[in-house]
């Protein structure tokens, strides 16, 4: 009988992918698997709790929100549901199971993939796929059921018995493809596609049994950056790709050269890269970075410094932002890093772009101001309040500016520079275009706002403005917001904020202002107010699931954790 398409799938998601975790001597199932992990392996992918993960999630709120909707009706009428039951149909002629016992008691528990890095041997790398089985009699029931299927259906030529250290093993051979090898011990199902890979885990699973109390060297690794059990964990061993690197940087010319060789200098000073994701309550994804700082360049080490503590900004930033981005960062060593990674003559002109504009006031600028710019920088999008007339969303952009002395008053000099592009733009669209823009002053105790006015082309409550206010370097959409900006110290509570997104004030803001919003978004994509509304309650209709989106920064000894959350309208949890 020829296998179908479904099967396949099925196939290779049993003999080549690598899910569930059982617990063995004591041990995790991760940890489990990853003793059985060769050390010098350059990234590790591991699926585990697959089973609690899913039953957790399919009786939560959210889910509960969800299939209540429009969007569960979706579901349960698409296509893609309708073709996985003919596949777990085809399952259940073929393989005697179904989906969900390939999830629960094959799937379950856990799953690691580790693939070895060849320089020089592309498509050869060494790779394994490992499977902890909570039931061992199913798993093995299912592999012969396997072979016996597809030795019938012609696609598996040979099956071939090996033995290393005592221990069997398996060469398989489908068509034409190239042999891979597998082997079954109690609940582990072991799958390399070179005998060599195979053979380093059956080493390994002999060794003395006093070393399946200790915790893999891999698994304490990730222990070290993640704070939970995520579903998905990926782990990057930088060392395993130095080699390769370094033929490609001595390879290179021009620039390519002069950007690989600074490359080269930071990557040497990262010991290990982790992605992690998980359903808890929330959903989290966290990318982790652990490196040695004093092996980075100085100008690296200045600019990145401030990461680790809360921009003031944070406290001019409203919980309820549309978006809000913040964060401590030294700009007077960037165009040091950026000229790291150019060659020499590159480096030469952007030095001298920096030190000699044509124009004397941004010249002056060059000179005097930039070496004093942040740390603190940050973005800020507000819905405008209810019922106000002005529709536009308010916005600013901030950068602080680190005060100069008398002989160099730093503020007058930006200003000086600021001004004069101000007057430029003003000319230049006047002379351009019928409607004409003015350039205004107001000032706001004791604090100069400049602002442009345009009633015919501005949308309401657009009237783009700049100052220096409390230390900063200011742009909003009107003076009304400068006005407003007030930064104060934000105390440190664990992790930094970096970025915020409410999409419950998205919710507001759209429902509020959708009248407007057609308007524009019929303009700008040339359609119908009709479809341009279809589209706005379309998005809506998704954004009811949702409460809000946040990046922060966790700071450690020598590593550093960036996470991203989701934040539902209903948990994920009970």
């Amino acid at each position: 009988m020829k296998l179908m398409p479904p099967f396949r799938v099925c196939l290779a998601a049993c003999l080549v992918l690598a899910l569930p975790p059982v617990a063995l001597h004591g041990a995790s199932p991760r940890d489990e698997l990853l003793r059985l992990v060769p050390d010098d392996v350059g990234v590790c992918v591991v699926l585990q709790n697959l089973r609690g993960h899913t039953a957790a999630l399919a009786d939560s709120p959210f889910a509960a929100q969800v299939m209540t909707s429009f969007v569960g009706d979706i579901v349960r009428n698409s296509p893609e549901l309708k073709k996985l039951k003919e596949a777990d149909k085809v399952l259940k002629e073929q393989l005697g199971t179904d989906w969900a016992q390939l999830r629960d008691d094959i799937l379950g528990d856990a799953v690691v993939m580790a693939f070895q890095p060849s320089p020089g041997k592309p498509g050869e790398e060494p790779a394994l796929f490992l499977i902890r089985a909570r039931d061992a009699a199913f798993l093995q029931k299912l592999v012969d059921r396997l072979n016996e299927v597809q030795k019938k259906a012609g696609d598996l030529k040979e099956l071939e018995a090996r033995d290393h250290a005592g221990i069997k093993f398996f060469r398989r051979v489908e068509g034409t493809k190239p042999a891979y090898f597998y082997l079954i011990r109690d609940n582990v199902l072991a799958v390399a596609n070179q005998e060599t890979m195979l053979r380093q885990v059956i080493d390994l699973e002999k060794k003395a049994p006093a070393a399946h109390s200790a915790t893999p060297a891999l698994a304490r690794q990730l222990n070290e950056l993640a704070t939970e059990t995520p579903l998905f964990s990926l782990w990057i061993r930088p060392r395993a790709f130095d080699a390769d690197l370094e033929k490609k940087a001595a390879e290179a010319k021009g620039a390519d050269a002069a950007f690989l060789k600074n490359f080269l200098v930071y990557w040497k000073a990262v010991d290990g890269l982790a992605l992690f994701a998980s359903p808890q309550q929330q959903f989290e994804v966290r990318l982790a970075v652990k490196a040695r700082t004093n092996a980075l360049p100085a100008s690296a080490r200045k600019f990145f410094a401030g990461l680790g503590q809360p921009s003031d900004l944070w406290g001019a930033i409203p919980n309820d932002a549309l978006f809000g981005v913040a964060a401590r960062l030294d700009f007077a060593a960037l165009p040091e890093m950026i000229g790291e990674f150019l060659p020499d003559d590159a480096r030469k002109a952007m030095r001298d772009a920096l030190n000699h504009s044509p124009w004397p006031p941004l010249d002056k600028i060059a000179r005097e101001v930039l070496p004093r710019l942040g740390p603190d920088l940050g973005f800020c999008i507000i819905a405008p309040p209810a019922g106000d007339k002005d529709w536009f969303p308010q916005a600013f952009a901030a950068l602080r500016i680190q005060p100069g002395s008398d002989d160099e008053p730093v503020e007058q000099t930006l200003m000086d520079g600021l001004n004069f592009l101000a007057r430029v733009a003003e000319s230049d669209y006047n002379r351009k275009n019928a409607d004409r823009v003015t350039l205004k002053t107001v000032v706001q105790d004791r604090v100069g706002v400049r602002y442009f006015v345009n009633d015919k082309r501005f949308p309401p409550g657009l009237q783009p403005a700049y100052a220096l206010k409390a230390g900063y370097l200011l742009f909003a959409t009107s003076p009304d917001v400068v006005k407003r900006f007030a930064p104060s110290a934000v105390k440190p509570e664990g992790e930094v904020p970096i970025l915020r997104v409410s999409l419950v004030a998205w919710q507001g803001f759209i429902k509020e202002r959708r009248e407007e919003l057609v308007g524009v978004l019929a303009d700008k994509d040339q359609m119908t107010k009709a479809e341009a509304g279809r589209r706005l309650d379309g998005v809506l209709a998704g954004l009811q699931f949702f409460h809000g989106v946040e990046i922060t920064q966790r700071p450690g000894d020598g590593h550093a954790v960036v996470t991203a959350r989701i934040r539902t309208a209903q948990p994920l949890r009970k």
